[in-house]
């Protein structure tokens, strides 16, 4: 992940920065929270992702479908160019829960 590179947030009504996106040799990746952790969910496997629309448009964020985990908020100008990905990484929360690392092209 480039150092410097922030995606804006937008979580309880707060801007904030967060380095939850990023780019790595031309891949954007991406991090998901998954409450459940699914046995098909690993590393190497495809996943296709559906984008939704907050705020009018303004914001966006996604999903794995179906309905498997979440991304944060990101603004409209950051939105991804590719619904497919392959999976980097999946790591257990602090606070319960996985995250799911998603490589874009």
């Amino acid at each position: 992940m480039l150092q410097g590179f922030f995606a804006i947030i937008i979580s309880g009504g707060k801007m904030a920065n967060s380095s939850s996106i990023g780019y790595n040799y031309g891949m954007r990746e991406m991090d998901f929270k998954m409450e459940i952790k699914y046995e098909h969910i690993v590393p190497g496997a495809e996943v296709e992702v559906e984008e939704s629309e907050l705020q009018g448009g303004l914001v966006v964020y996604y999903t794995i479908i179906p309905a498997i985990a979440m991304s944060g908020n990101f603004k409209r100008q950051d939105a991804l160019t590719s619904l497919r990905g392959k999976v980097k990484s999946v790591r257990e929360g602090n606070g319960g829960g996985w995250y799911v690392t998603v490589g874009f092209p």
